[in-house]
């Protein structure tokens, strides 16, 4: 992780967030999705880029926030990490800034009610703030959940054995 770097700055549900632009490396516009059978909270559904399937995650959902109410999230931002591509939902991409290492504070863990191992700490700047995630570990736990609850489902809608439950 890359702390003195660049960071990608966005809004969800009224919040300003940031990962590393190591992690966070394009934003796409708003664009329709392919919703997922029995799909785990959280995975809105996939859709087609460039010719990669990718999947479409609610930031909100994974974050435990309330999600903005938007149906269609308005932008998107591909995180990615070797093999692991997925796109996540937010309200407003606002910036890419630089953040020294100097002004990335910790924070008291009861203080912002979400996941404290997914922050980093927050940069606070004025009378703005924003909470810099950890996109790596991000990308790992959201993987995993999706796993598991797809591993979790042992039947489909016929009562036949689920694909990933077949030997």
């Amino acid at each position: 992780m890359n702390a003195h770097g660049d960071h990608c700055l966005f809004r969800s549900n009224q919040t300003q967030f940031a990962f590393s632009t190591e992690v966070a490396g394009e934003v796409v516009e708003r664009r329709r999705y392919t919703e997922i059978p029995r799909a785990p909270a959280g995975l809105l559904g996939a859709f087609n880029l460039r010719g990669e399937i990718l999947p479409l995650i609610s930031l909100a959902t994974f974050l435990h926030r309330q999600p903005s109410g938007d149906e269609c999230p308005r932008s998107l931002i591909v995180l990615a990490e070797g093999d692991l591509r997925v796109a996540a939902g937010v309200d407003e991409v606002l910036a890419v800034q630089h953040f020294a290492p100097w002004e990335i504070h910790s924070l008291p863990p009861h203080e912002l009610g979400m996941p404290q191992h997914l922050i980093r700490g927050v940069v606070r700047r004025g009378d703005s703030q924003t909470i810099i995630l950890d996109g790596q570990l991000f990308l790992r736990e959201v993987a995993e959940v999706i796993r598991a609850d797809f591993a979790a489902i042992t039947t489909d809608e016929r009562g036949e054995p689920w694909p990933l439950q077949r030997n």
